[in-house]
């Protein structure tokens, strides 16, 4: 997991070069204009999903993960407290993974919090279980979806 500002995700393309093209994109444009639903970046290889949703509480909030995809998880209105746990120390798990959807539930308590709110961004790996959309209010949120192969 990575906790950073917009300007700094490009930093992070010896990771996955494809982060260099997501962060160009997502200094260029608009986001607060961007329609709702998905936006294609780069094909299948990267787009976002931009959504306004409720904010839950955090028993309510389980925490997922993924296989394909990393995650840059963006709030555009409010602040987005997201839990976070290592995938690897998970015990219980809610749902199995479904391909299609590329996400899996977990049962398990999170070790930790963080906030994502104005320029920062928050990058999850597939090693990272990560339960967002935990606020007292309603968020708007862009996730970019970063193929990982």
């Amino acid at each position: 997991m990575i906790l950073c500002t917009f300007n700094q995700i490009k930093n992070y393309s010896c990771l996955n070069p494809r982060f260099a093209t997501a962060a160009k994109w997502l200094l260029s444009n608009d986001l607060q204009k961007l329609p709702h639903g998905k936006t294609i970046i780069d094909g299948e290889e990267i787009f976002a999903i931009k959504e306004t949703l409720p904010g839950r509480k955090a028993d309510k909030a389980n925490l997922e993960a993924h296989k394909k995809y990393i995650d840059i998880q963006i709030s555009l209105k409010g602040t987005d407290n997201i839990k976070w746990k290592a995938q690897n120390e998970c015990q219980t798990i809610l749902q199995d993974y479904k391909e299609e959807q590329d996400i899996m539930f977990f049962m398990d308590d999170s070790v930790q919090y963080i906030q994502v709110y104005g320029d920062k961004a928050a990058i999850f790996f597939p090693e990272d279980a990560h339960a967002p959309l935990i606020a007292d209010e309603e968020l708007t949120k862009l996730v970019i979806k970063v193929l990982i192969n």
